[in-house]
């Protein structure tokens, strides 16, 4: 089901790349089993639970991969590494309770702060929704993302 939202993401986004199903599911599985990071993903289901290799009931609307790096503190900041809602979850309270399991998670693992991007080179509506949603659960601009393109594009 991952493997599906991670396609659709890719894509939707304006990032010129070639999907390669293989190296994602290998991207996923590396975050599986790392300690300091987590998966959670949003269902039909209300209630979101950490990604695991057991079945998940309902259809997946969406997820989001967080990491703790303690960096040079003696607490740990939570990175959201990736946020992706599919679109069939969009417009429903998945990126909501997605936001709200990032807080929980971040309190749990006592991070100073949560940092988040808007790399997905969406569609500026669906950039700006992703934005506004996140200023509106309490997230501040503190500066840009610059990106430079290595290859050429395929």
């Amino acid at each position: 089901m991952m493997l599906a939202i991670a396609a659709e993401g890719s894509a939707e986004s304006r990032f010129a790349g070639s999907f390669d199903p293989q190296r994602t599911l290998e991207y996923l599985e590396t975050y599986l089993a790392w300690d300091d990071a987590e998966i959670i993903v949003a269902t039909e289901d209300p209630l979101d639970i950490p990604f695991s290799r057991q079945t998940i009931a309902g259809k997946m609307l969406g997820g989001v991969i967080l990491v703790s790096a303690y960096e040079m503190w003696r607490q740990p900041i939570c990175y959201i590494v990736k946020f992706w809602i599919g679109r069939h979850g969009r417009r429903t309270s998945a990126s909501r309770r997605l936001i709200k399991a990032v807080d929980d998670w971040a309190i749990k693992h006592d991070c100073l702060a949560i940092y988040a991007t808007a790399t997905g080179e969406l569609s500026d509506r669906e950039q700006n929704l992703f934005e506004n949603m996140m200023t509106k659960t309490g997230y501040l601009n503190v500066g840009p993302t610059l990106k430079k393109r290595i290859t050429s594009n395929e």
